[in-house]
């Protein structure tokens, strides 16, 4: 498996602007505030969207399906990308005690995710459109 050099893929799954820098990264879809990014160097897809406070915390997680699944998403069900994407961080975060450390303040996620995406399969959420 050869990782990306610009942006980890495809063992890194999550960035946050708040603890490191992102990597470069051009717009391929975008409908404020949710955008598809792609890697400039290997062109995975990335979905970035920022949470409260005052939208200053920007997480990218890295996006596994088809840029037309986004697309088709986007136009169809907004609602169910925003809670893929808390529902990624969150996982990303849970996923080992390295991510919890560094992407958690005092216990807590960095911004303000939607709660109820905490113990959601991000899998199970897309499972019903692939």
């Amino acid at each position: 498996m050869t990782l990306c050099v610009n942006c980890g893929s495809p063992a890194r799954t999550l960035y946050l602007n708040a603890v490191e820098k992102l990597p470069v990264m051009e717009p391929a879809l975008q409908e404020h505030p949710l955008a598809l990014q792609k890697c400039r160097k290997c062109g995975s897809l990335w979905f970035d969207l920022y949470y409260e406070p005052y939208d200053s915390f920007r997480y990218l997680v890295f996006w596994p399906e088809a840029e037309e699944l986004w697309s088709y998403l986007l136009r169809c069900d907004r609602g169910l990308l925003r809670k893929w994407h808390s529902a990624s961080v969150y996982a990303c975060i849970v996923a080992s005690e390295e991510n919890a450390h560094k992407y958690c303040l005092n216990g807590r996620p960095y911004g303000a995710l939607l709660p109820e995406s905490r113990g959601i399969d991000p899998v199970d959420l897309l499972a019903a459109f692939l």
